[in-house]
């Protein structure tokens, strides 16, 4: 990681995790529909990943909860349970790559983030992470875990594109 501080000056953190949900009512996403429907306007996930200090509550997310927020999400944004099963599809889909013995294994493997812990004391810069096209904010969680842990706090945008023309 290049930092500007001596590595006697850096800190070590954990990575802290959580979602904002936000909805951006200048922009339409499902222009058809009346403007009471929770889809009419964009709605916007804002998943962070923050300087943290650990306590012994703290909940350690595994790659499931990861997978799980991808199921969960493309139920909300369609407005239909057609992302039910997709954390095991894709879990399988790991397994036979890694050669791995079980889905369970790979749901249950613990990634690097603390579940809505509380942050770090103190000014830490602002990294803005566009996700790829139609990709998940959190698809390089490695890395925007190790930027946390280094002292950033990441803001990372899911690119969705809207399921009709505006």
């Amino acid at each position: 990681m290049v930092s500007c501080q001596s590595s006697q000056q850096r800190v070590s953190y954990f990575s802290g995790f959580k979602t904002i949900q936000i909805t951006d009512s200048s922009r339409l996403y499902k222009s058809d529909s009346p403007q009471t429907y929770y889809l009419h306007y964009r709605p916007i996930d804002i998943d962070m990943w923050y300087p943290a200090d650990s306590s012994p509550t703290d909940s350690v997310l595994v790659f499931g909860n990861m997978l799980s927020l991808f199921e969960q999400r493309a139920n909300f944004y369609t407005d239909s349970h057609a992302g039910d099963g997709f954390s095991t599809q894709l879990a399988k889909s790991f397994t036979d790559f890694f050669h791995c013995s079980s889905v369970e294994k790979i749901l249950a493997s613990p990634t690097q983030s603390r579940k809505d812990t509380k942050a770090a004391a103190g000014k830490f810069p602002l990294v803005l992470y566009m996700a790829s096209y139609n990709g998940m904010g959190y698809e390089n969680i490695q890395l925007l875990e190790n930027l946390a842990k280094n002292g950033y706090i990441v803001a990372s945008f899911n690119s969705m594109v809207a399921t009709q023309a505006i």
